[in-house]
């Protein structure tokens, strides 16, 4: 699929995440996420940090992709590894195709240890 270019290259799609995430990011409830979240002590407003401040480009491995779930709407998708204290941190971004709707479907899917992958 081709994207726009704001969400292609990566540091275009980090600054339009950030300004379609808000102040408190969303970030999907699995158990794979709570149990990093609990686990490792890092507080959400750690969590918003790394989100809308620390990550870049250089901590991106792969995308844009598609999403895998084709009951969601069209977006581009990010994977990152980022380092914190002792852990790998695997994160899994993305943002709609559709203008309309990414400032309440931006979204990050994944925020756990990169071997609960």
């Amino acid at each position: 699929m081709k994207y726009p270019p704001e969400l292609n290259p990566v540091k275009n799609f980090l600054e339009e995440y950030r300004a379609c995430a808000g102040s408190e990011p969303y970030i999907i409830s699995n158990s794979k996420n709570r149990k990093f979240l609990e686990s490792s002590g890092i507080t959400y407003k750690e969590v918003y940090d790394i989100l809308k401040k620390h990550l870049s480009p250089e901590h991106c491995y792969a995308g844009p992709e598609d999403d895998d779930n084709p009951g969601r709407p069209l977006g581009a998708v990010y994977k990152f590894k980022y380092p914190w204290n002792e852990y790998e941190i695997y994160i899994k971004l993305k943002v709609p195709l559709d203008e309309k709707i990414r400032w309440k479907a931006t979204i990050c899917f994944s925020f756990h240890e990169v071997n609960d992958i």
